[in-house]
């Protein structure tokens, strides 16, 4: 069982790096012309610190590299291997190791090279506060897991390997595992962090529930485990189980979902780092360029939405929720969920796969799962029937499944896994499709006006904050060579965080919503323009609404449509 050496040697020198994590001690911020060559020396250091141990150092180091070229069992090699590091002196080697240990993962080939000027300080630095702040413990299994893969083994696989037990990597994976700017090898490698992740086998699992919900309960329900883990990702475990629900007297097929224990003490853990490191960006804001880029905002939406996650109960809520809420929507399946067991999920069992593995070979049936999917999460939550229109939170495509066993409907959408559930006011969406007008009529009044429904709190009343308002609208109506409304829309988010401003969590949520959505839909259908089949749709919308709208003429600023569009504002799309 070959492993390359210098794998083995970059893993027994970064299990000690040390965990009090001052920013000086991290070399922090990066030296701009570290990023022209990435030769940082290491190499030469790596030499001076070999010349520096002891000659029995040296000996148990050799005999180590040589059992672990033979052993088939190298994880029995990891304590004498952490016990030698121990014994050495670090002090200066530990920056240079971090950034071996980075590059070698491949992390960086994440970032496109059209961006790679700008944002690779931002996004290596990150990593190199991150890393240097783990505890010990948890940076030893990082560094680990690396040190046995091949040195050639695919990038994809490396950077799966670095996000190893890391729920924020994980999660950050999910989020861009489709994403059409991500080379194709690594987003396939990306996308086992959907559903196939293994850091447990079924023995584990099974007495994990077990220890949750107890032995007597489970004899009680008279509930068996299927052999197999049906699905692992970043935060929760699922496995197939046949139980027997209170008043029943045949068993049905279910499963039960858990948080993975370590997922609830890692978490906290990285929400104080992601915590420390976005006042280390404001505070060098400056160096790295980014004073007008909402870098923090985002590392704290990321640390929010998984805290989130981990609450059982609260994704049982959201479940029943969902539930109830899609009941009348044949086009959208939300699996049922039982309060029969505490600390544990129970729900429904849905035949099917990922929504991106739908219709494999046949273009046109992937195409109409493009724009249920598009009706489901995007359309709906902005011009749903209900008064509070709600969407999934996290739709990747471990979350959203094709259902294979419908017998009326081939199309049909399950939505699973409401640890995240975002919802919209009546009010807030009036007050978007208000926004979005403003932005396709160049009105800025109109902006101004219905700012309320991105930002926290209400609308300034100074004149001069008002006044600025209006210049950031300008701002983003001169735009050059805008390929879409979201790069407006992004553009104009960027400058209120700039003033100041809070953006709601609601459609901060929605917005990193569509943003995975928009990858599976590429998937799905590569032609499929959203911008124009959403304005095809309301267009029909509007139209449906013709009768109701010569009765209510003379209300000629009435926005209680379906479109939320008043007779004004038809006008005003017609003559634009």
């Amino acid at each position: 069982m070959m492993r390359p050496i210098l794998s083995l040697a970059v893993g027994i020198l970064m299990v000690t790096v040390p965990v009090r994590s001052q920013d000086a001690q991290l070399g922090l911020p990066t030296a701009k012309e570290f990023f022209k060559t990435y030769d940082d020396g290491t190499q030469q250091l790596l030499s001076d610190l070999l010349d520096s141990v002891t000659p029995r150092t040296r000996q148990i180091a050799t005999q180590l590299v040589g059992e672990f070229r033979t052993s088939e069992l190298p994880d029995l090699l990891k304590e004498p291997v952490k016990q030698l590091a121990l014994s050495l002196d670090w002090g200066q080697y530990k920056r240079p190791l971090l950034n071996q240990m980075i590059l070698l993962s491949r992390v960086p080939d994440l970032v496109p090279e059209a961006y790679r000027e700008f944002w690779m300080p931002i996004v290596f630095d990150a990593l190199v506060y991150f890393l240097g702040n783990l505890p010990e413990d948890r940076l030893f299994e990082l560094v680990w897991k690396l040190a046995l893969l091949p040195s050639d083994a695919p990038r994809g696989e490396k950077i799966v390997a670095f996000t190893n037990k890391i729920p924020t990597f994980q999660k950050i994976a999910q989020i861009i595992a489709r994403n059409q700017a991500i080379p194709l090898d690594v987003r396939e490698s990306l996308q086992v962090l959907e559903s196939n992740v293994s850091t447990m086998t079924q023995r584990e699992l099974v007495t994990l529930i077990t220890e949750a919900v107890g032995e007597e309960r489970l004899r009680e329900a008279r509930l068996t485990f299927d052999d197999e883990i049906l699905a692992e990702a970043s935060i929760g475990a699922v496995i197939k189980v046949q139980y027997v629900p209170p008043g029943g007297t045949e068993p049905q097929d279910a499963v039960i979902k858990v948080i993975k224990p370590y997922a609830r003490v890692y978490i906290p853990q990285e929400m104080k780092i992601i915590d420390r490191m976005t006042r280390y960006f404001e505070a060098n804001s400056g160096h790295y360029g980014i004073q007008d880029i909402p870098v923090t905002a985002m590392f704290r939406d990321i640390g929010a939405a998984l805290e989130r996650e981990i609450l059982v109960e609260k994704e049982k809520a959201n479940l029943k929720q969902a539930a109830d809420y899609y009941a009348e929507n044949p086009l959208v399946h939300v699996p049922w969920t039982s309060p029969d067991f505490e600390n544990v999920t129970l729900m429904e069992l849905v035949d099917g796969h990922k929504i991106t593995d739908a219709f494999a070979g046949d273009p046109e049936k992937r195409a109409i799962m493009a724009r249920r999917l598009f009706d489901a999460l995007t359309y709906d939550p902005l011009y749903g029937n209900q008064k509070v229109t709600l969407f999934h939170g996290d739709p990747h495509a471990g979350n959203v499944f094709h259902v294979t066993d419908h017998p009326e409907d081939p199309y049909q959408i399950a939505l699973l896994d409401w640890g995240l559930m975002g919802s919209f006011s009546r009010k807030q969406r009036e007050q978007l499709v208000q926004l979005f007008l403003g932005l396709d009529f160049r009105h800025v009044k109109r902006m101004v006006n219905n700012l309320a429904g991105v930002i926290e709190g209400d609308l300034p009343e100074d004149p001069g904050k008002r006044e600025r308002l209006r210049e950031i609208f300008e701002e983003v109506f001169a735009m050059e060579n805008v390929k879409s409304d979201y790069e407006q829309i992004g553009r104009m988010l960027e400058l209120l965080l700039t003033e100041g401003y809070q953006l709601d969590s609601q459609f901060t949520l929605f917005i990193k919503s569509q943003l995975t959505i928009a990858g599976i839909l590429a998937e799905l259908d590569p032609e499929f323009d959203q911008v124009a089949y959403a304005q095809k749709k309301l267009t029909s919308q509007v139209k449906s609404e013709i009768p109701k709208r010569l009765l209510l003429l003379p209300a000629w600023n009435y926005h209680g449509y379906k479109s939320m569009m008043s007779n004004e504002d038809v006008k005003d799309y017609l003559f634009r």
